[in-house]
């Protein structure tokens, strides 16, 4: 009978202490950005578009931000905890420093967890995947006019000298020829000055 008690206190005991750490528990979530996608501030974004729908006029884009996350908030990860990573909540089972100073979440990412990595100097982290790419959100929708003077650097073969096209319908000929149509985030940045987009740059992604 003592024996059953005793068992019974220790279950006791256990689910309380369960229910503590999930009550303390915190989820952490990127860096919120906030970008007024009818006034853009000048610089360069990550972008995804269908060449397909690539005018002489104007472009139709997917704008991205890469996920950053605060030193604040990754230094405090514990068991228990949650993290957002690609639009997926993840519990955190494990969480570790290794020899580099990057941050693994349940294994890292060779036990199919996440590394997060920060570069000397920031005060935010990203996600370090496969080949170093990190994560990002969706900013939102827009289509902005091209500038005259639009140029295209694009190196979607991996070669040393990437493909290059200075002027819109240079341009716009270019990329709907090419071998390769995918422009997305992962390989595609548009620069944007006062409202127009005066770049397009797309690099190899294997």
């Amino acid at each position: 009978m003592k024996k059953i008690l005793a068992l019974i206190l220790t279950a006791v005991f256990c689910l309380t202490g369960v229910a503590a750490l999930a009550e303390g528990a915190k989820v952490v979530k990127p860096i919120p950005v906030q970008i007024d996608l009818d006034n853009l501030p000048d610089g360069e974004y990550p972008a995804e578009f269908d060449p397909e729908e690539l005018t002489n006029g104007e472009i139709a884009l997917t704008l991205y931000a890469v996920d950053h996350y605060s030193d604040a908030d990754v230094k405090g990860l514990a068991v228990g905890d949650s993290i957002l990573i690609d639009d997926e909540t993840l519990k955190i089972e494990s969480v570790a420093t290794d020899e580099y100073g990057d941050v693994q979440i349940n294994g890292g990412l060779v036990e199919d967890g996440y590394d997060l990595t920060k570069n000397d100097g920031d005060d935010y982290w990203t996600v370090a995947g496969l080949d170093d790419y990190p994560t990002w959100t969706a900013l939102g929708d827009v289509t902005l006019p091209l500038d005259d003077a639009l140029s295209l650097v694009d190196g979607w073969n991996g070669d040393d000298k990437p493909v290059t096209a200075d002027g819109v319908e240079a341009v716009v000929k270019t990329i709907q020829s090419s071998e390769d149509v995918y422009f997305d985030e992962y390989n595609t940045t548009v620069t944007v000055q006062s409202g127009k987009v005066v770049k397009i740059h797309r690099v190899y992604n294997p």
